[in-house]
């Protein structure tokens, strides 16, 4: 009998602790949360004004701009609202960081060419694109759906050369939603990290 009561006791124990264990899990899925990272399949980098091309924009050569691909997952049963995508940007002249909003719509000329030469060296006029995949622009709020995942664009004029140490960009950034605040830090590799004969193309100019 006192053996009988021993196993009812434990299998309670067993059964309540798998049951807290289950209630713990529905509460971790149901309560909004977001994983932020780069995309694997787009293209991230910075890029120094004088070597890329604004539409309707002009930046001075001696600032940096980032061209980012960010993939967000939804990974909880609840949607999410994003209000608002801020980056921490360096201000030399003040030696401070401030919280600024980043560009959903970047404007900016991607087609890079490359000269194409024959094998005496002499230059055609056939040119080859740059291989550079953007991720698409984004309007704010942005909904992600339960278990939704959404990859977007983004562009960060104004970086300063200072910033760009060792041939990357510590992106420091904020995403708002309606239940939360993601931090999301990354480094962003230079373009010729990127692309690696970088220097033998021409980039446009308008």
């Amino acid at each position: 009998m006192k053996y009988i009561t021993l196993l009812i006791a434990i299998w309670g124990a067993v059964t309540g602790t798998t049951s807290l264990i289950i209630k713990i899990l529905d509460f971790r899925k149901a309560r909004p949360n977001l994983k932020i990272e780069l995309s694997k399949s787009h293209s991230s980098f910075v890029i120094s004004n004088k070597y890329m091309s604004w539409r309707g924009h002009t930046y001075p050569d001696n600032y940096f701009s980032g061209v980012l691909s960010i993939t967000i997952k939804n990974i909880s049963q609840q949607p999410v609202t994003i209000s608002k995508f801020e980056y921490k940007r360096y201000i030399s002249k003040t030696d401070k960081n401030f919280w600024t909003n980043v560009i959903t719509h970047p404007e900016f000329v991607s087609d890079y060419r490359k000269p194409v030469r024959d094998s005496k060296g002499i230059e055609t006029t056939s040119f080859y694109t740059l291989n550079l995949k953007y991720a698409p622009n984004f309007d704010l709020p942005l909904r992600i759906n339960a278990y939704e995942t959404k990859t977007i664009g983004i562009f960060t004029p104004f970086i300063e050369e200072a910033s760009v140490k060792n041939g990357e960009f510590k992106f420091n950034s904020k995403i708002v939603s309606t239940n939360k605040n993601y931090h999301f830090n990354v480094d962003v590799p230079e373009i010729h990290q990127v692309v690696h004969d970088f220097d033998s193309y021409i980039p446009p100019r308008y």
